[in-house]
């Protein structure tokens, strides 16, 4: 399976994918806007990803998220990451930090 990671930021949206091993497949970069949104829809169909993690669904990433819903994909929420300075800052491109949480739901999940 598939799994998309978005980072979602105001005005733009970072986008990664990999495959069920964890292997990164593509990134991309959207608009944070109704068009990006239709281009990120499109990117993730594409990829024929079966989920997507959307960092800040709650935020910047909800109109994205509602997008992808209401195309029938499955959406899982990625919290925002605690801004403090301390060991769980990492130097991983930040759309990694969304495909974290999938990738642990993708191999617990039944067949």
């Amino acid at each position: 399976m598939v799994v998309v990671g978005i980072d979602s930021h105001k005005d733009t949206l970072a986008g990664c994918a990999i495959d069920e091993v964890g292997r990164p497949l593509d990134y991309r970069s959207f608009a944070n806007t109704a068009a990006g949104h239709a281009q990120a829809l499109g990117w993730v169909h594409q990829l024929g990803a079966g989920r997507v993690a959307v960092e800040g669904s709650g935020g910047y990433g909800r109109p994205l998220a509602l997008v992808l819903v209401g195309a029938d994909i499955e959406v899982v929420d990625v919290p925002t990451p605690d801004d403090s300075p301390g060991p769980q800052r990492t130097a991983q491109p930040c759309c990694w930090r969304s495909v974290k949480v999938p990738r642990v739901d993708h191999r617990n999940s039944p067949p």
